[in-house]
């Protein structure tokens, strides 16, 4: 867990008022503006080369406020596991991070409410993301 507060971590990022400086940052404002719904920046910050990208922007929101785990998951924690790697056939654009992200399935209105163990409803994602800067927006 960071001791970082969101003002000072990623809300300048939120907001538009600074650019992330490096793979490692745009992880953390990625991964906070998941647990926010600040689908403005996970689209903002998606790179048109990804699986996940849809030219149509209205129908992509829409596909992650219902379908993109909001409604599904709490993000519990980000654990970053590894130095960002540089791609050696890139010059210095491209970078891999391994990490891993512990989520909590949101109770329904179906759920026991007298159970007070969270951690079966826990899951962790682990995942090796691919981050290229864009030569553009650096």
């Amino acid at each position: 867990a960071s001791s970082t507060t969101y003002g000072d971590c990623c809300q300048p990022y939120h907001l538009g008022e600074q650019q992330c400086e490096s793979p490692r940052s745009v992880l953390k404002s990625r991964y906070t503006a998941f647990c926010f719904r600040n689908i403005g920046h996970i689209i903002a910050t998606t790179n048109p080369q990804c699986r996940d990208y849809q030219q149509d922007k209205i129908a992509w929101a829409k596909d992650l406020d219902k379908t993109g785990m909001f409604d599904s998951f709490e993000f519990v924690e980000l654990n970053i596991l590894d130095k960002e790697q540089q791609d050696s056939t890139d010059d210095d654009n491209t970078a891999y991070i391994k990490f891993q992200v512990r989520l909590r399935k949101r109770r329904g209105d179906d759920d026991d409410e007298d159970d007070d163990s969270h951690t079966k409803d826990e899951m962790v994602v682990s995942e090796q993301s691919k981050f290229q800067r864009d030569e553009s927006t650096s």
